[in-house]
């Protein structure tokens, strides 16, 4: 019985540890997109001003 409860007790463990990974993959994902985005309207820009001189 209290073999049952430790696996069980392990197993809530990975699933948070496994969760709290998901979390930190989602923030840098969402970080580097929004670097992208700015490097990418950056170069958008300085085109539009070379472009228009």
């Amino acid at each position: 019985m209290a073999r049952q409860r430790s696996n069980s007790r392990d197993v809530e463990e990975l699933r948070r540890r496994h969760q709290n990974e998901e979390l930190e993959h989602d923030k840098a994902a969402t970080t580097t997109q929004i670097v992208v985005l700015v490097v990418i309207l950056g170069i958008v820009g300085s085109l539009a001003y070379y472009l228009s001189t």
